[in-house]
């Protein structure tokens, strides 16, 4: 019956022998790109947290020195009407980064020592997923005004089909390996 399928073809074993897929080797493979990846443990770096208000006041006069910086606010939730901001994380550098814990006692002092830094029109923007960050600093009444970029919108643009999240673009561009939250 050339042409046509056999409807019960598939229910009869195959003469010809299955590959054999060596799973140690895929697994091998696996760990070796994993080993590949730097981490927070195998790259030299300086990360500092910032719990002081006269700390984030003098972040903010470095910050201040920068065409541009790359920032990430962190939340309670993903909800910016009602979760609270509990940090806020900057770099302009690599491998340099700053971290402001905030509290519900100190918000209002460190939103408004950051405050010049968003309404810098001089300094550009960088964020990944910036319209949130941007809605959560608009409760604590800071405008992000200046040049903005979004990098899971530009990753987007350029590669629609993969996923856009930072562990992905960090290990797929940066051959880091994030912390994972």
């Amino acid at each position: 019956m050339a042409g046509q399928g056999d409807l019960f073809a598939m229910m009869m074993p195959d003469p010809t022998p299955a590959p054999v897929t060596v799973v140690a080797e895929a697994e091998d493979v696996a760990e070796a790109e994993e080993d590949a990846m730097a981490t927070v443990q195998t790259t030299p770096h300086d990360y500092r947290l910032i719990t002081e208000l006269s700390d984030v006041q003098a972040l903010v006069t470095e910050l201040m020195r920068y065409d541009e910086i790359c920032f990430d606010t962190e939340t309670t939730g993903f909800d910016h009407f009602t979760n609270r901001i509990v940090g806020m994380s900057f770099a302009v550098e690599p491998h340099k980064a700053w971290y402001i814990s905030f509290t519900p006692e100190n918000t209002p002092a460190f939103a408004e020592a950051v405050r010049p830094i968003f309404e810098n029109e001089r300094i550009t923007k960088i964020a990944q997923n910036i319209k949130f960050d941007m809605l959560v600093l608009a409760r604590l009444g800071i405008e992000v005004r200046g040049r903005k970029f979004d990098t899971m919108i530009i990753h987007y643009l350029l590669d629609a089909e993969s996923r856009h999240n930072m562990d992905f673009l960090a290990e797929r561009y940066l051959c880091y390996s994030p912390i994972r939250i």
